[in-house]
Parts: structure tokens; sequence; C-alpha cells
């Protein structure tokens, strides 16, 4: 029978389990992990634990790793259904540090080379989607306009209730 059970959160999905018998050396009883979720949480948890000596093992429910960083290529074009771009690619960002890390192929791309489509499938012109950026900015300068104005104004709580 197992002794007292541990669990220490150490990540997002990562869930540590030390087991200890009757105090054997910490030579003689290697530490288990069990982490789950096989996405990007999940990996880097793998990494830590098993830098750190844990013997690891991974529990995913889906029949592939990545979590939401999956590309579909069954039609023989690519189609990110999840998690698409690494903003701000530095090497602060510990997304980009752990593709690096774990050699994940990138990708890089423009947004000038982007192609809108309707929920039907029609594409959409770029003077469409230059009109809906131009009303966006529009409504974003409106809002901190108002904002402002808000917070020039005095006003006692009750009023304001």
């Amino acid at each position: 029978m197992m002794g007292i059970l541990s669990l220490l959160v150490l990540a997002p999905l990562a869930l540590v389990v030390h087991s200890q018998d009757t105090a054997p050396s910490p030579a003689q009883t290697p530490k288990k992990a069990i982490v789950i979720g096989a996405g990007m949480s999940g990996a880097q948890a793998v990494r830590s634990l098993y830098d750190a000596g844990y013997a690891v093992t991974v529990l995913e429910a889906r029949t592939r790793t990545g979590g939401r960083i999956h590309t579909d290529r069954t039609t023989g074009i690519p189609v990110d259904l999840g998690a698409s771009w690494i903003h701000g690619g530095g090497q602060t960002n510990p997304v980009k540090q752990a593709v690096d890390r774990f050699e994940i192929g990138t990708v890089a791309t423009s947004a000038d080379s982007l192609m809108r489509f309707t929920a039907q499938g029609q594409a959409i012109a770029d003077k469409t989607v230059e009109r809906s950026n131009e009303a966006f900015k529009t409504l974003e300068r409106n809002v901190a306009k108002k904002r402002i104005e808000s917070l020039q104004s005095d006003e006692t709580l009750e009023a304001a209730i």
C-alpha cells in the first residue's frame, strides 16, 4: 500500500504526484509525475519535470499532441484550427522560447498576404476590409473620447446611480 501522497500544482493542467513508503533514500525512490494534457503547458511541465529528475507520464485525451496548436492537412492545404501565430516573437516571449526549445517549425507570415472570407466562403474584397478597419478605428476613437469626457465630469455617486 502506498504511503502519504502529496500533490503540487506546477503549471496549468500539470499535477505532480510523489509517494513515500517507509522513508527510503531519495536515490532509491525515483520521483514520479503525471502531466495531464499534451498541449504547450503540458509540454513545458514535462520538460521542467524531466529536467528536475522526475519520471514523467503524460495523459492526453486526444489521439495527438499539441492541444490547441493543430494544423489540418487532410485537404492538401494546411489549415490552422487552433493557435496559429506567435505575436511578438522575440526571445523574451515564453511561447517563442518553448517553440525553439522543442524545435517546432514556424513560418513567417505577412498581413499583406491574408485573405478573408465570409461564413459562406465568399472572398471579402480588400476595400471592404479597409472600410471595416476605418469604421472600427472611428469607433475606438469615439469610445476613448467619451471615456475622457466621463473622467472629466464630476458627479456624486447618487447622481450616477
